[in-house]
């Protein structure tokens, strides 16, 4: 088709400039100054000549577009198909089966029935912090979590109340109903984000739900500095503690741009009282709570979630954190605590 055109506007371009020339060679009109026959055909046929060069022209221009459109259509086409191949290699090689997650939530113990709990804490932690460092190495009930240099000198940040310790809210007597610390914790993703409010809590949420067990995952710490008082632990993913699982989120790249709900159980009025020897009803004491930088270790890639990028909502069954994680992995991998 193209040499066709080039043929026909070649001949039309021939046309139009060998009658162009006859036009002033050879005399096209008559005495009375009009065109006579052989002018008028010279003349149309110039103009015909013209008429078949630029309609080539125009129809080959034409062709060549939709050439070029198809051209990059299939060039889309195969990129598109390079990408989709590329991203099933990197969800095959990069799956989400097990993963370590490090969490912080600042708890506040002003609640009437923690209150006296409180008071035996900043009592006791204020007369571990007078030990010497190697009494406070051994010392049984509270541990230095993290320290620091202040003019020099050696300098106590956060103290963590040990588990297996008198003053631990799960062996002090006061404490005991109702433990500061978690008992579970769920973590639901969404590849396409919802409402949060619409958030239901429930089991069939989400394309991939994580629940876990933290018997003996977390513990009490005290921040010296700002006198309140915080629960850190990790947890350890498994494959095992998957319950929704769709295919969605299948791997480290379906990450970006999901949506991620988090949050914690205690024991609850509810199972604390179904459980007591007594027929009288436990009080329950409120701890408000809010949940800090988050880390996530998956493989050997981690993330942080930092303490305001949480957006806190209340449901039917408590309360949830949200986050909407960035649309680009690389971004997502990127962020840190600060």
């Amino acid at each position: 088709m193209s040499t066709v055109l080039v043929l026909l506007k070649l001949l039309g371009v021939l046309v139009s400039g060998v009658l162009g020339v006859l036009v002033t060679l050879i005399k096209v009109r008559g005495e009375s100054g009009e065109l006579t026959l052989k002018g008028k055909i010279f003349v149309l046929g110039s103009i015909s000549g013209v008429v078949l060069a630029v309609s080539s022209q125009i129809i080959e221009s034409y062709l060549q577009n939709l050439a070029d459109i198809k051209s990059a259509k299939e060039s889309l086409e195969a990129t598109q198909r390079l990408e989709k191949i590329t991203s099933s290699l990197e969800r095959t090689l990069q799956p989400i089966d097990s993963f370590r997650l490090y969490y912080n939530l600042s708890v506040s113990l002003d609640d009437p029935l923690a209150l006296p709990y409180k008071k035996v804490l900043d009592r006791e932690i204020d007369k571990f912090q007078k030990l010497s460092r190697s009494s406070q190495v051994f010392n049984k009930n509270f541990s230095v979590n993290t320290t620091g240099l202040v003019d020099g000198k050696y300098v106590v940040e956060n103290v963590e109340i040990r588990r297996e310790g008198a003053f631990s809210p799960n062996n002090y007597n006061s404490m005991r109903p109702y433990s500061i610390l978690p008992l579970c914790f769920s973590l639901t993703i969404y590849k396409e984000p919802i409402d949060p409010s619409r958030f239901r809590q429930v089991h069939g949420d989400g394309d991939l739900r994580i629940g876990a067990f933290l018997w003996d995952k977390s513990s009490l710490y005290k921040v010296i500095s700002k006198s309140t008082y915080g629960v850190s632990g990790l947890v350890d993913v498994k494959k095992d503690d998957f319950e929704n699982y769709t295919g969605q989120v299948y791997a480290l790249p379906d990450l970006a741009g999901a949506q991620l709900f988090m949050s914690f159980c205690s024991p609850g009025k509810r199972m604390v009282n179904a459980f007591s020897s007594t027929e009288k009803e436990i009080p329950e004491p409120e701890y408000k709570r809010e949940l800090g930088a988050t880390k996530f270790d998956m493989g050997n890639r981690s993330f942080w979630i930092k303490e305001k990028q949480w957006k806190k909502y209340s449901g039917r069954f408590g309360e949830y954190w949200v986050v909407q994680l960035p649309k680009d992995l690389n971004e997502v991998f990127s962020n840190s605590p600060e």
